[in-house]
C-alpha cells in the first residue's frame, strides 16, 4: 500500500515549475476535519457508514467506466506528428495516461480496503453471553473482582472503534481527492487529444 501511495504522489508533478506538489497542508487540514467529525459524530450510527459506501461505490463505477474508456489509451487512433509541437503533445499524452492508470489503480486498491473497513466496522461485536457467564463463575470461585477487566475491554473496544472510524474517515477523504485529481486528468487528456487532432487535419 505504500508503494501505490509513494507511485501517485510522484504523479502530482507540475511540469511547469519541474517541481512535485506539495501536500503537507492539505494532509494537515485532512486530518484536523477527521479529528472534527470523529469529536463531534455518533460513532455508532450506521448512516455514516452507508454513506460512505455508496459514495465509494458510485464513484469506483464511473473510475471503472473511465478505466476502460478509449480515452484512458490517449495517443491511441492519433495520427502521426507532423511538428515538434504534435510530438509535445504526443508525449504529454503519455504522461497523461500513465499519471491516470497510477491514481486508478490508487483510487480502486482505496476504495476497495475502505469499503472492506467500513463492512467490518458496520458489524456490532460483542461478548458472548458464555464469556460473561464463564468470568462470572471464575470472580466467584478464585474471589477477583472482573468489573475491572470488562472496564478496560470495554475501554479498549471504545477506544478501537475510534480509531478505525478515524481510519475510514480519512481514507474515505483521500478516495475524494484522487477522485478529483482523476477527473482532472481525464479532462486534459481529452482537451489534448481535440487539440492535437485539430492540429493535424
Amino acid at each position: 500500500m505504500l508503494r501505490f501511495v509513494k507511485e501517485t504522489y510522484k504523479t502530482y508533478h507540475n511540469t511547469r515549475t519541474n517541481q512535485c506538489e506539495g501536500h503537507k497542508l492539505r494532509v494537515f487540514l485532512l486530518v484536523l476535519l477527521t479529528v472534527f467529525i470523529c469529536g463531534f459524530s455518533d460513532g455508532s450510527s450506521s448512516d455514516l457508514n452507508n454513506m460512505m459506501i455508496t459514495g465509494l461505490t458510485i464513484l469506483t463505477g464511473f473510475t471503472f467506466t473511465a478505466l476502460f474508456s478509449d480515452h484512458s489509451l490517449a495517443d491511441i487512433g492519433l495520427p502521426k506528428p507532423a511538428n515538434e509541437t504534435d510530438r509535445y503533445d504526443l508525449e504529454r499524452l503519455n504522461v497523461l495516461a500513465n499519471n491516470f492508470h497510477v491514481r486508478s489503480r490508487y483510487f480502486i486498491v482505496l476504495s476497495i480496503v475502505d469499503v472492506c473497513i467500513l463492512i467490518a466496522r458496520s458489524i456490532n461485536f460483542s461478548l458472548p453471553s458464555i464469556a460473561y457467564d464463564g468470568l462470572g463463575k471464575i470472580s466467584y470461585y478464585l474471589d477477583i473482582d472482573v468489573t475491572n477487566i470488562i472496564y478496560v475491554a470495554t475501554t479498549l473496544k471504545n477506544s478501537i472503534s475510534l480509531v478505525v472510524m478515524f481510519i475510514t474517515i480519512f481514507l474515505f477523504f483521500e478516495c475524494l481527492y484522487t477522485f478529483y485529481r482523476l477527473s482532472e486528468t481525464i479532462i486534459s487528456i481529452v482537451n489534448t487529444r481535440r487539440s492535437y487532432l485539430k492540429a493535424t487535419r
